[in-house]
């Protein structure tokens, strides 16, 4: 029987068959939907084989939005290879049927293209029938913004309309806005009163996300202190510090907060500790009481920023240098290493900081390689924090934005160190090419405080 080569037109046949088929089950051998699978097939044939992306191109406006998703995507990425999928995606975004200009109007953003026709293009999905593509649409304006009049107008509708499932993206659209358009404030404090959790709960998130613009809203954001619903609460909380951090009125309601019976509330209100401008020392009693209870690992982080005041706490950090959370390890070892000289009662924990440099996770070994430097001022730091960033294989398992901050505090903490930190130059060096800007930034800075500090003491 005479092979079939994968990128013939035949196979494309095959696949465009498969593609279309709808009377068949959604589960494959390989346990994926069916024409998902043709679909997917089909873009990696139309790499070779052009005559493959007219198929493509039709499930655009296929009724499953998450096919016609795939869809959008492979054509993007079939744009830089092929001229026909350029052309094809430039005429589709042009002049194409509202469903496939929309569905690659919002897969263009993932590619890199926030443009304000694209983002334009997307705002006229609201008005659409397709629930998901609206969801979708309304995502997207929130984290690039809405582009013009046109686009406002539709997301204040969302925010307002019927379907209860689209008001808090809409929302978070309109925090982008700002106090740009008068109309925003009104909306997101309307919103504030609405009867329903999560509409509630988005419009904090939006007017805390406007700060000090959204001071309007400070009242009704302090009755909902009292909110029924627990993430209200916190995130009631959270709005206020953004409004104003040295407001004489924060400390009694961070303190009302650490008292409350739900512990995520009690988890933010320990949090906001570190951020306000006064009062800390009245409320530190009560961080101390929760490093006893059951929110250490919080505690443990706002005692790391409060500084000096907060010597009270090391015999209760050193302890918790053996918990078996890492949560608890690492942000106790960051609060004995802020805590810095004020930390001397902390020189018996050194054994505990010495064993937690062997811990499987990297944060805690970061963390207790700087406690180390900070009570002792040993040098081997360098060694153990440039180890870690040579390192490209982790056995943390955590997610890459993550493992990412990780290396951006570690540069940062070599810098810290200054000249005694020059051996980590060539490391750093590397770093000046990596592909997220902010640990590029980051290694810039180390070595210019490394060399610069180097050159004064020489």
């Amino acid at each position: 029987m005479a092979r079939i080569a994968p990128e013939s037109n035949e196979v494309v046949r095959i696949l465009t068959d498969a593609l279309n088929d709808r009377s068949k089950g959604q589960a494959t051998p390989l346990g994926g939907d069916y024409r998902w699978t043709a679909l997917d097939a089909l873009g990696i044939v139309a790499r070779k084989n052009p005559i493959a992306i007219p198929a493509i191109a039709a499930a655009l406006g296929d009724i499953n939005f998450r096919l016609s998703r795939l869809a959008a995507d492979i054509l993007l990425t079939l744009r830089r290879l092929r001229p026909e999928a350029r052309q094809l995606v430039e005429d589709q975004l042009a002049n194409g049927p509202q469903e496939a200009r929309i569905i690659l109007a919002i897969s263009s953003l993932d590619h890199g293209n926030a443009g304000h026709s694209i983002l334009s293009i997307i705002a006229s999905t609201i008005y659409t029938n397709e629930s998901t593509a609206k969801s979708a649409a309304l995502f997207a304006l929130a984290v690039h913004g809405v582009p013009d009049e046109e686009a406002f107008a539709a997301v204040k509708e969302a925010a307002r309309g019927d379907d209860v499932s689209l008001r808090p993206m809409a929302l978070r659209a309109l925090a982008k806005v700002g106090s740009e358009k008068p109309e925003t404030m009104p909306l997101l404090i309307e919103a504030l009163s609405s009867p329903i959790e999560d509409v509630r709960v988005a419009a904090l998130v939006a007017v805390a996300s406007l700060g000090r613009k959204a001071n309007d809203a400070r009242p009704i954001v302090g009755r909902l202190l009292n909110d029924s619903n627990p993430a209200v609460r916190g995130l009631a909380l959270k709005a206020l510090v953004e409004f104003d951090p040295s407001s004489n009125d924060l400390p009694d309601a961070i303190a009302r907060a650490i008292e409350d019976p739900d512990l995520s509330v009690r988890e933010s209100a320990i949090a906001a500790t570190s951020a306000i401008r006064s009062g800390t020392s009245d409320l530190l009693p009560l961080i101390l009481k929760q490093l006893r209870e059951d929110t250490p690992g919080a505690a443990a982080a706002a005692i790391g920023k409060l500084g000096s005041e907060a010597q009270a706490a090391v015999p209760d950090l050193v302890e918790l240098l053996g918990n078996s959370h890492w949560v608890v390890r690492n942000n106790s070892a960051f609060a004995l290493g802020r805590l810095g000289t004020a930390a001397i009662p902390a020189i018996p924990a050194i054994p505990a900081l010495n064993a937690l440099l062997n811990d499987p996770n990297l944060s805690v070994r970061r963390n207790a390689a700087y406690s180390l430097w900070k009570l002792d001022g040993r040098t081997n730091i360098v060694a153990i924090l440039t180890s870690e960033l040579e390192a490209r294989e982790t056995a943390d398992s955590q997610p890459l934005r993550i493992f990412s901050t990780m290396h951006r505090t570690m540069i940062e903490q070599l810098g810290e160190i200054g000249p005694k930190a020059a051996e980590a130059i060539p490391v750093l060096s590397a770093f000046l090419q990596d592909n997220d800007e902010r640990i590029r930034t980051a290694a810039g800075d180390a070595l210019d405080r490394i060399t610069d500090s180097r050159h004064k003491s020489e």
